[in-house]
């Protein structure tokens, strides 16, 4: 194995994105609620539902913090350079699931194993096994003909003009 099975620690710098982003959506909709009841807006029901759909925004955040903290994943690069992700108390036929590299960049990997989406940040790894992951996955990603796994609306499509 290039990388054998690694559970993945919990990454500050997630943590701290996270809670940036849950501050940012509790900030706007406290302004947009103070905003909708002493401004008094021509149309205070559009800023009411503002003020509410970011009230979800920070709920939704939290919710997630709370549930990215209790989940724990490992994951490992076969000989051959498979990357493998899997759940680190899950189901026992989950085990040696193959991982599609959804992203990959020197700041994040993002794998996707079946219906688990897994983010890799670089301070979840020690930097060697980091480096290792990056390199499989990055080569992992090279795989194939060109341009299969591209989006088809990056094409172009000239068709329409006929």
């Amino acid at each position: 194995m290039i990388l054998g099975w690694t559970v993945l620690q919990p990454s500050a710098r997630e943590r701290r994105l996270r809670l940036a982003a849950i501050a940012a959506a509790a900030t706007v909709a406290a302004v947009l609620a103070i905003a909708a009841v002493a401004l008094d807006p021509p149309h205070p029901v559009r800023v009411w539902v503002a003020a509410g759909i970011a009230v979800v925004a920070a709920g939704w955040g939290v919710r997630g913090a709370c549930q990215a903290a209790g989940r724990r994943t490992e994951v490992s690069v076969a000989s051959d350079g498979a990357v493998q992700a899997r759940p680190l108390n899950g189901r026992g036929d989950a085990l040696e699931a193959a991982a599609r590299c959804v992203f990959v960049a020197p700041w994040l990997i993002t794998l996707k194993s079946g219906a688990m989406l897994v983010p890799v940040w670089p301070d979840a790894l020690s930097p060697d096994a980091f480096r290792r992951l990056h390199a499989c996955a990055r080569w992992a990603g090279t795989g194939g003909p060109a341009g299969a796994d591209k989006d088809k609306r990056t094409g172009n499509h000239n068709d329409t003009a006929r």
